[in-house]
């Protein structure tokens, strides 16, 4: 907070949600000391106010500080750390779900232009033993459609994959 010279911030955070800002000894000033939710700082000589408060405390934001364990610190509980490799692995795949909105599928890449310009693009994912009933369909039902590639690789996700360990089992045949 204070590197980021954010101390008015955290100060009209606290007030708007209201909630008590305890700082950590190297963020002492991050919020004046006189402010009616400031708790004072968390060090082994804490206020008994923030030992209070944080035993009854149902969510922790931790803002500018690396939560790690310290001689010179209060402990803090295990479910604190929980929450925030939740928080930032939540956020990582959210953002990681951003990116992938934002690329374009590379089996897809060659319809791009089809696809812009208007074209619809049927995608039938299919048993190669049910190719040429796929095929025989399509061409009685969608006369105009036409036929640009076989992928050669197909996942059924309702069903096992086969593992070369797994191959001689027949309880792991695939089934699709």
């Amino acid at each position: 907070m204070l590197y980021a010279q954010a101390s008015e911030q955290l100060a009209a955070l606290a007030e708007l949600v209201p909630a008590p800002v305890a700082t950590t000894n190297p963020g002492k000033s991050a919020i004046a000391e006189s402010h009616p939710l400031a708790l004072g700082a968390s060090t082994r000589s804490r206020p008994k106010m923030f030992t209070d408060f944080m035993a009854r405390a149902d969510l922790v934001l931790a803002i500018g500080t690396s939560l790690t364990r310290t001689p010179f610190g209060p402990g803090v509980p295990n479910m604190v750390y929980g929450f925030v490799v939740f928080v930032a692995t939540m956020f990582g795949a959210w953002e990681g779900g951003l990116i992938g909105v934002a690329t374009e599928n590379r089996k897809l890449e060659r319809f791009h232009d089809d696809l812009e310009a208007g074209r619809f693009l049927i995608l039938i994912y299919a048993h190669r033993l049910l190719e040429a009933a796929v095929r025989a369909m399509m061409a009685e039902k969608h006369r105009e459609a036409e036929f640009v590639a076989v992928d050669r690789y197909f996942l059924n996700p309702f069903s096992r994959i086969i593992r070369p360990a797994d191959a001689g089992n027949p309880k792991m045949l695939q089934k699709g």
